[in-house]
C-alpha cells in the first residue's frame, strides 16, 4: 500500500519502487501500544497501512489533550521533533489493531537525499499537511469534514 500511495501522486520507476519499499519495515501493533514517548526524540516516521495512530500530549493539569489522529494512508510522526532533532513534546499510540510501514530517520535522510523521486513526494506531502493544520487550526481543532465547525 506505501508504494501505491506514492504512485498515486508520482510517477515512480521500477528502481524508485524497490529503493523505497527497501527503506521501509513492515510491523504491526496493538491497541494502545506507545510508539513514541514525551521527551523522547522521534527516531522514526511511519506509514499506516492499517488502523489509527493518536497523537496527543499531557496539559499541565495531569489531563491528555489529543493533538491529531492519523488515519490509513497518512504518514506519522512527532514532525517538531522530526525536523528540530528535539525532544518530543507529544505522545504517538495506536489505536486498534495497526499495521505500519516504519523508517528511521537515517534511512529517511538517505532516500530523501537520494531518490528523487521520493523527495518530491515527501515535499508534496508536506506542504498539503501544512495546509490542512493550518485549515484546521483555523477552527480551534474544531472542525468535522462532513458538518462544518462543531
Amino acid at each position: 500500500m506505501l508504494i501505491e500511495t506514492i504512485s498515486k501522486h508520482i510517477h515512480l520507476q521500477e528502481n524508485d519502487k524497490q529503493q523505497i519499499a527497501g527503506s521501509f519495515k513492515k510491523e504491526g501493533f496493538n491497541n494502545g501500544e506507545i510508539l513514541l514517548k514525551e521527551g523522547s526524540y522521534t527516531k522514526h516516521l511511519y506509514f499506516i497501512e492499517q488502523g489509527f495512530i493518536r497523537s496527543f500530549y499531557n496539559k499541565d493539569n495531569g489531563t491528555e489533550k489529543t493533538h491529531w489522529v492519523y488515519t490509513e494512508q497518512d504518514f506519522v510522526t512527532a514532525w517538531y521533533s522530526f525536523f528540530t532533532d528535539k525532544p518530543s513534546f507529544e505522545i504517538l499510540q495506536t489505536l486498534g489493531k495497526t499495521s505500519i510501514y516504519s523508517i528511521s530517520i537515517l534511512e529517511y535522510r538517505k532516500l530523501y537525499e537520494s531518490n528523487e523521486s521520493f523527495n518530491i513526494f515527501i515535499n508534496s506531502y508536506y506542504q498539503h499537511i501544512i495546509a490542512e493544520m493550518d485549515f484546521l487550526n483555523s477552527y480551534g481543532g474544531h472542525y468535522c469534514k462532513n458538518g462544518g465547525k462543531h
